[in-house]
């Protein structure tokens, strides 16, 4: 029970032994099992393994039959940072599992809405800082001695693709 309450913790145990709030030789007894666990974030790898499993056992306690994965739904998955861990990524796929309902197979558009908005947000300023940059330096076969010379050549208005694109 002890290990269970001691790895749900978020807080310096440093501190809690300060305030009297944590046993100190609790601690240096736990500390001999000190396992660095980075978050899943840097851990990409892990999440097709993690997510195969974790669907394979809502197949069976839930008796809809298995799920096929699409690439799309996994490429999803790998762009998102997951700030809460293998816990968000469990609660994710839960939500994509049941909202497919009889669907034989899982696509990004079943993972949940803000899973779903901060990968849209996360591509859209990649994108608009890649066009942006390609804008401020042009190639050499993109030098333009005025605005006019850019304009009578690309057809646009630098002011216009500042505007669509913002």
């Amino acid at each position: 029970m002890i290990f269970a309450w001691f790895q749900r913790q978020n807080k310096n145990l440093n501190d809690l032994i300060d305030q009297g709030a944590f046993r100190n030789d609790l601690f240096y007894r736990l500390q001999a099992f000190h396992i660095h666990l980075p978050p899943l974030r840097d851990r990409k790898k892990d999440i097709r393994d993690i997510s195969i499993q974790h669907l394979a056992n809502l197949s069976e306690k839930s008796g809809l039959g298995p799920k096929s994965l699409s690439t799309e739904f996994f490429d999803a998955l790998m762009a998102y940072d997951w700030p809460g861990n293998v816990r968000e990524l469990k609660h994710a796929l839960d939500e994509a599992f049941y909202s497919s309902t009889i669907e034989p197979v899982l696509y990004s558009q079943h993972l949940p809405d803000q899973v779903r908005i901060e990968i849209t947000k996360r591509k859209l300023s990649t994108n608009q800082h890649k066009e942006l940059v390609s804008l401020s330096q042009p190639s050499e076969h993109d030098e333009f001695h005025s605005y006019a010379e850019y304009k009578k050549r690309h057809g646009t208005s630098l002011f216009s693709i500042f505007n669509d694109g913002l």
